[in-house]
């Protein structure tokens, strides 16, 4: 899974990138712990385009499973995704998602970039 190391004056955080990170199973999850455990960070940035559709569409599961994983090994996470795409009950999960301090999911880069440096 293809990531860029991101150093700010407030800490760094790791990017994965679009079109050469893919998050499309539980197994892909756990791969982005390992990730951020071996790189020392805990703090990461998955930008649009990194996750596949089924995160928005909640009877899958897919959703709960990759933020369990990483709320579990305490990844403080910004997710990027298109407005346009979440249902109101997806809408209703990211509200209640965002008022956690582990997980974030924004609807631009620049609000996730704002969010990890906070």
């Amino acid at each position: 899974m293809n990531h860029r190391l991101v150093v700010t004056e407030k800490g760094q955080y790791l990017e994965l990138v679009p079109g050469e990170a893919f998050i499309s199973t539980a197994q892909d999850a756990v791969d982005l712990v390992g990730i951020a455990y071996g790189s020392d960070v805990d703090s990461l940035l998955i930008p649009t385009g990194c996750l596949s559709d089924d995160f928005v569409v909640l009877s899958t599961g897919f959703a709960g499973l990759v933020v369990q994983k990483l709320v579990q090994y305490r990844i403080r996470t910004a997710i990027v995704l298109e407005e346009k795409f979440f249902s109101e009950r997806f809408q209703e999960y990211a509200r209640e998602i965002n008022q956690a301090r582990a997980l974030h999911i924004c609807t631009n880069e620049a609000e996730a970039r704002e969010w990890l440096s906070s």
